[in-house]
């Protein structure tokens, strides 16, 4: 039996400018998404967007990448689960 992985774009600084813009190039091609950025309303309101407009997929995560260290623990679940907070949109 052969399980189906799913797969999606991880894209940072996703909210806004030329983030986005590569989030609506990836979603318009039928790719799900996964956008980090700092700000988490504009975040919501970007995946939403992206969901009503492409139909796929999208998690959000509001995270500060611009913090020393900040991207190792973007991987570390465990990590992540304890100090940020992690938002489905689907």
């Amino acid at each position: 039996m052969s399980k189906e992985i799913k797969r999606a774009v991880l894209i940072t600084g996703g909210s806004s400018g030329i983030g986005l813009a590569l989030a609506n190039v990836f979603a318009r091609n039928g790719h799900n998404l996964i956008l980090v950025a700092r700000d988490g309303d504009k975040l919501d309101q970007a995946a939403e967007e992206l969901q009503k407009t492409y139909a796929i997929s999208c998690e959000w995560i509001a995270f500060d990448l611009s913090r020393h260290g900040m991207a190792d623990e973007l991987f570390q679940p465990d990590q992540r689960a304890r100090d940020h907070r992690r938002y489905s949109c689907q």
